[in-house]
């Protein structure tokens, strides 16, 4: 059931959905699916649903030139303030800090030993830079 849900979740994240709609599909009422969730998940459905619209943000502020306010609207806020705000939460801070921190474009041609070109056109999938510093990290295959 929270399987299932969470498929549902997944799917629809770029649309307006809540703990009423959420528990409907699982045929729960709002209180006990929330309950059933929380104990399943370890958070509540609309922390899961604000998290996940939040990694959806943090990855295409770091593979994309989209505006802060388009990416934050894309995301369901109203506002490029109440977006910040929720980003700073999450992740210790404001959204354009984060895309100057891990900007993509900052490791175009740097290898590590010549043996892997980091670049647009080649990554490696499923990888990514992450750390304070990641302008002075490098990625490759040993």
């Amino acid at each position: 059931m929270i399987q299932q849900s969470l498929f549902y979740i997944e799917t629809h994240l770029h649309e307006e959905i809540g703990l009423e709609e959420v528990a409907s599909k699982a045929l729960l009422s709002p209180y006990h699916y929330h309950r059933v969730f929380r104990n399943e998940v370890g958070m509540t459905v609309v922390d899961y649903i604000r998290n996940r619209r939040m990694s959806l943000a943090s990855t295409a502020l770091r593979s994309t030139d989209a505006g802060i306010l388009d990416i934050s609207l894309a995301c369901g806020f109203e506002s490029q303030e109440a977006f910040t705000r929720a980003f700073r939460k999450l992740y210790g801070m404001p959204p354009g800090r984060f895309r100057k921190l891990f900007d993509l474009k900052l490791f175009e041609g740097r290898t590590r030993g010549g043996e892997l070109q980091m670049n647009q056109t080649s990554t490696i999938t499923g990888w990514m830079l992450t750390g304070s510093h990641p302008q002075n990290y490098e990625i490759g295959i040993d």
